[in-house]
């Protein structure tokens, strides 16, 4: 039966590649310092490149590259904790001329969640919710 050694090996791989995604990000954290570099925290980091111009590859690709690309990467990176990450994006997307926070095109488009940009989002949920319950009673 190759079906079932086919299934049996994509489960192997599945477990392998995760077991080595999470070593990889271990050993990433601690050669980066293990702690945020605006307030120190220590727990909930987020990696993010120091200039986006210098990245040759994106996150996904990076951890499945060798040991020597992988660290040539990760010198282009630093840490830091979720709150300063969202803060650090909301200043980022501030700079971009006509982005208003707490609308669409902020959430959606410049991928920002800030507590303005989260809670718009919710609304919109919602909002959507509710026409969609609203079109399914006018259809009946």
């Amino acid at each position: 039966m190759p079906y079932s050694k086919s299934k049996e090996y994509k489960e192997y791989m599945k477990i392998y590649t995760l077991r080595r995604y999470h070593e990889k990000r271990k050993n990433a954290v601690i050669l980066l310092g293990g702690k945020c570099v605006d307030c120190g925290y220590k727990h909930d980091l987020k990696m993010h490149h120091k200039n986006l111009k210098n990245r040759t590859m994106t996150h996904k690709k990076m951890w499945s590259s060798s040991q020597v690309v992988f660290l040539k990467e990760l010198e282009k990176f630093y840490l830091l904790c979720k709150l300063c990450s969202k803060e650090k994006s909301k200043k980022d997307i501030s700079n971009v001329k006509g982005l208003t926070h707490g609308a669409y095109h902020a959430y959606y488009r410049k991928k920002c969640r800030c507590d303005e940009c989260e809670e718009f989002h919710l609304d919109y949920l919602l909002m959507r919710k509710e026409d969609r319950a609203q079109e399914k009673l006018n259809t009946l």
